[in-house]
């Protein structure tokens, strides 16, 4: 699901948390990545809604990519294999993680340590 690009100032972080936590994505927080940065193929036991923030990521899913920008929201299935690539400024996003309807309040987070880094790949930071 795609919105209308937003400047980042424009952006309201706890609403957008808000939105999130009201469909079920029970935790939220915001992520960033340097430039040029790269995920490989992979998948996670959870859904993952990213809303950029500022900077962009193309995310490839099933074969096909699609750039996401400030103010665009995409939603990843759980279990879906996908990679994603930042853009040249880097990418800044809010995730939440809804759990599968089969799983009620285990811990699953996805990004926390992620198994598929390599060297040199996936140097996110996770801001507070």
């Amino acid at each position: 699901m795609s919105q209308p690009q937003k400047r980042p100032d424009e952006m309201n972080i706890p609403e957008l948390e808000k939105q999130l936590q009201e469909e079920g994505f029970t935790r939220t927080f915001i992520w960033e990545d340097a430039p040029g940065t790269f995920y490989p193929d992979h998948a996670h036991p959870v859904e993952a809604a990213h809303i950029i923030l500022e900077g962009e990521m193309t995310l490839s899913v099933h074969g096909e990519s699609r750039t996401y920008r400030a103010g665009e929201r995409v939603d990843v299935p759980a279990q879906a294999t996908h990679s994603a690539r930042m853009g040249p400024a880097g990418c800044r996003y809010l995730i939440g993680e809804r759990p599968p309807a089969d799983q009620h309040g285990g811990r699953w987070g996805f990004l926390q340590s992620p198994p598929f880094r390599k060297e040199g790949e996936g140097q996110g930071l996770k801001k507070p």
